[in-house]
């Protein structure tokens, strides 16, 4: 009997692309990390920094002890009757930074709360604010809300066909109406897309068509982010080399049976 052969060679197209994968699985988390500093860095500096810089760069021109502090601390010196120097922007920004902290810490108290309210019901009150304000609230609260992770929970449902899963985040408890018109609790799951996991579909789902995974929103969020990439701690499965020499194995087993043939019948006569 013929001995059942290895695994087929992986092919050097293959191993580029498995050591590019894993490149890239080590260096997406710190590429994605710097773009979203950047990114708020670039918000803070050139629509908080700036403006703020310019405000107290003014302020201090326009007294004359905001003048002494210009020369004697920043060095400015008297041009044609104005004042020139560089002023530090580091000032501009570490009140922006304030500003932010500060604003977060009033509207996380009870009068802050209580006045924002307020102050969002005028907002949607506005002809063309209301149509937009409601959707970029909606965005800001799925990416920075911390209750979404006390009220969400994460699941997996058939979509978009029949033994096809999708990861989605139950939102809801469903509409009652829904529930009322099909005889079946439903509950609303919303099932974004990748990698921009802040749009995608909202369906009502009956409740037993739902599986309730173990995983917090924010690691599945990083998988959704990632394309799948980076699969939360305890969730990965074989890896694709595993799974491929595994199925290698499986079609050379397959193959050496049908060359083999039905081996002879004892109970046939001769």
């Amino acid at each position: 009997m013929k001995g059942s052969p290895g695994p087929a060679p992986v092919s050097r197209r293959g191993r580029l692309r498995r050591v590019f994968l894993t490149g890239l699985g080590a260096l997406l988390p710190t590429v994605l990390t710097i773009a979203v500093v950047v990114v708020a860095y670039r918000f803070i500096e050139g629509n908080l920094a700036r403006p703020i810089n310019a405000a107290v760069l003014q302020g201090l021109r326009a007294s004359v002890w905001g003048r002494g502090v210009l020369v004697d601390l920043f060095g400015f010196r008297a041009v044609d009757g104005r004042l020139v120097g560089d002023f530090p922007g580091w000032i501009g920004m570490l009140a922006g930074l304030g500003l932010v902290f500060g604003t977060g810490a009033f509207l996380a108290s009870f009068a802050g709360k209580s006045l924002w309210r307020m102050v969002e019901s005028r907002l949607t009150l506005l002809p063309v604010v209301k149509t937009i304000y409601p959707y970029a609230k909606q965005i800001s609260d799925f990416l920075f809300e911390e209750r979404r992770v006390d009220a969400s929970h994460v699941v997996t449902v058939e979509y978009p066909r029949p033994g096809c899963w999708a990861l989605g985040f139950v939102t809801s408890a469903g509409l009652a109406s829904v529930s009322r018109a099909t005889g079946r609790e439903v509950v609303t799951v919303f099932i974004p897309t990748s990698p921009t996991p802040v749009t995608g579909w909202t369906a009502l789902v009956p409740r037993e068509d739902v599986i309730f995974l173990d995983l917090s929103v924010d690691e599945a969020v990083r998988f959704l982010v990632s394309g799948g990439v980076l699969v939360p701690e305890g969730q990965q499965q074989e890896t694709v080399r595993e799974a491929v020499e595994r199925e290698a194995r499986a079609q050379t087993e397959r193959r050496r049976l049908r060359s083999d043939g039905p081996g002879p019948n004892p109970g046939a006569g001769p």
